[in-house]
């Protein structure tokens, strides 16, 4: 006597799902203390959606991070101070491998006012003296203007 066997439900294969690939194209654009960080998301998330992206400065280790994805903002970088920046994605597995970093950019700000200003009337005239600002704003000062104003 033999019993009649049943046919199995249908099985279908799942990729395994690992880390994503590092993300591409990092470019960063300096601004007052801060740089935007912008990057190209990962050719593959790995098979689970990306939750998040950290950005990490050098020198510094100063870090910025987005759930959804570019650009980034990254803040508390010191005024002229070059730094570099990479991206890592994060999905349900782990992280990926850090993406090539961005170029270099310097973070820099207005310099301080001059102190110390002193105008001399002369024949038509003024002859402007003072002293050079405390702080450059993280940037070599290329030059002054003075104005004048009536009184």
């Amino acid at each position: 006597d033999s019993a009649a066997s049943v046919a199995s439900g249908s099985v279908t294969p799942v990729a395994p799902i690992s880390v994503p690939s590092a993300p591409t194209n990092v470019t960063a654009t300096a601004g007052n203390g801060m740089a935007t960080v912008s990057f190209d998301a990962p050719v593959s998330d790995g098979g689970s959606v990306i939750t998040q992206y950290t950005v990490t400065s050098s020198p510094g280790g100063i870090t910025g991070t987005s759930t959804t994805a570019s650009p980034v903002t990254v803040t508390g970088l010191t005024n002229g101070t070059a730094y570099t920046f990479a991206v890592v994605a994060t999905n349900s597995v782990g992280n990926s491998a850090a993406s090539v970093t961005s170029g270099s950019v310097t973070p820099i700000s207005q310099p301080s006012a001059p102190t110390n200003v002193k105008a001399t009337a002369g024949n038509g005239r003024a002859t402007v003296s003072f002293d050079a600002p405390a702080s450059d704003g993280g940037s070599a000062i290329t030059g002054y203007t003075v104005t004048s104003s009536p009184g």
